[in-house]
């Protein structure tokens, strides 16, 4: 693939005429692709791996980011690797001239704060060593889905020496240990996670905490990652599961945020609004239940509220230097149907 695009470059390519050959040969020519939901959802390591995303010509963003890398390095182009929570794409950086590369968008180069959200207020750049470790970690989700926590276990291990210092993969590992009756193993590697700030978020880990304090176990844990297909059965069932845990364990902010959530999937506001109002009263510090319980009295006509809501966002992204485009967008919104208070 890299001397047919090396065959169609000029004598001396600058870096932008790299990335344009091979945004056209990989994106048009070649088509590829991001798969289905359907079909990455259940086995998202045959689209992460490099061999089998190659002979689909379908790949995950990992997937795809990493076929992109493995061309460019053969290039001689300089890439940066980007990872908000849960992506990843590449980036060309030199000088002024920034390019992100959406890899799962046929290589668009979207703007960077398209990128943050209301717990993300900073994008975390990435060697080629731990992009390796990610392919592990990608590959765990699959079998944590699957409830193989074993499984689960040895990948999480298998990317450790690659990710040594990302406290995800020692937060994701440390449950794991407890999933699978290795207690002791799982609470060291947690213990310094408690109330930990990631560098990229505005509020604290909360799971970690909770657990440590004795607001869940780790069977209750696993309830908040039970997966759901958009599906209503699905939700609903997920909900169920979540009123029983919560009976036991009324504290647990994880799972309570979990159960409004399915509640705003459902479009039951009122809920919903019940539910993120417990949370507020137990933490206030969670921009993204301050900024949904904002939102959710807007829908109800309870304007105040939601300005005293959306307040409490701005105040608390402000105080990690962050002003998210959606709190900017919903203080326009509130000021076309009541005037600030």
């Amino acid at each position: 693939m890299t001397l047919i695009i090396l065959a169609r470059l000029p004598k001396q390519p600058t870096d932008l005429d790299k990335i344009r050959e091979i945004n056209r040969y990989i994106f048009q020519e070649m088509q590829f692709r991001f798969p289905p939901h359907s079909l990455y959802a259940k086995d998202i390591d045959l689209y992460t791996f490099l061999p089998s995303v190659l002979d689909s010509r379908q790949g995950v963003c990992l997937g795809v980011s990493i076929l992109y890398l493995c061309i460019a390095q053969r290039l001689e182009l300089p890439l940066e690797i980007i990872t908000p929570p849960g992506h990843i794409y590449v980036r060309y950086h030199e000088g002024d001239t920034l390019i992100n590369i959406e890899t799962t968008a046929r290589g668009i180069n979207p703007p960077s704060e398209m990128y943050l959200g209301l717990n993300t207020r900073k994008l975390q750049e990435r060697n080629m060593k731990e992009v390796i470790g990610m392919a592990f970690f990608n590959q765990a989700a699959v079998y944590w889905q699957r409830l193989e926590y074993d499984t689960c276990v040895k990948l999480y291990e298998k990317a450790l020496p690659y990710l040594k210092d990302d406290p995800l993969v020692h937060m994701f590992l440390g449950l794991n240990y407890l999933f699978v009756g290795r207690k002791s193993e799982g609470e060291k590697l947690l213990r310094p996670l408690k109330n930990y700030l990631f560098d990229y978020a505005i509020a604290p880990d909360t799971l970690t905490t909770d657990y440590l304090d004795g607001k869940i176990t780790a069977e209750g844990i696993q309830a908040i990652f039970m997966p759901v297909d958009e599906t209503r059965d699905s939700i609903v069932k997920k909900q169920e599961e979540l009123h029983k845990l919560l009976k036991h364990y009324p504290k647990f902010r994880a799972g309570i945020l979990q159960l409004a959530v399915t509640y705003l999937q459902l479009s039951r506001a009122g809920e919903a609004q019940s539910i993120l109002t417990r949370y507020h009263d137990i933490d206030a510090g969670d921009p993204t239940v301050e900024y949904y319980l904002s939102i959710v009295c807007a829908e109800r006509y309870d304007f105040n509220k939601s300005w005293e809501y959306l307040k409490q966002a701005e105040s608390i992204t402000a105080q990690r230097d962050h002003h998210p485009a959606a709190l900017r967008a919903l203080r326009n919104k509130l000021r076309t149907v009541c005037p600030e208070p």
